[in-house]
């Protein structure tokens, strides 16, 4: 990615956008960092728990109303974000 300039923009601008996230479902950015060796990393809070993944194999799949219900949680952000979140989400910094 550090050879490409148009992804490394992409990478800093989004990074910054989700360190300015703060929601109880969604898992906090807390920092973003430059390294010489390895480049870039988010540095992001522990969550406890299984994954999605685990999940779903120990339990199968998930009931379409508790999919619907994690929908209902999410959908109400998503549209409370201001427009250039969304743009900096879709890669673009300016009118389409």
């Amino acid at each position: 990615m550090t050879d490409d300039p148009v992804a490394l923009a992409r990478f800093r601008r989004e990074a910054e956008v989700v360190r300015q996230i703060s929601h109880p479902h969604i898992v906090r950015t807390l920092a973003v960092l430059e390294t010489p060796a390895d480049g870039y990393a988010l540095i992001q809070e522990w969550v406890r728990g299984p994954t999605l993944e685990v999940r779903i194999l120990d339990e199968g799949p998930m009931p379409p109303v508790e999919v619907v219900g994690i929908g209902q949680i999410f959908t109400p952000w998503a549209w409370s974000c201001t427009t250039p979140w969304r743009a900096a989400f879709r890669g673009k910094t300016g009118p389409s």
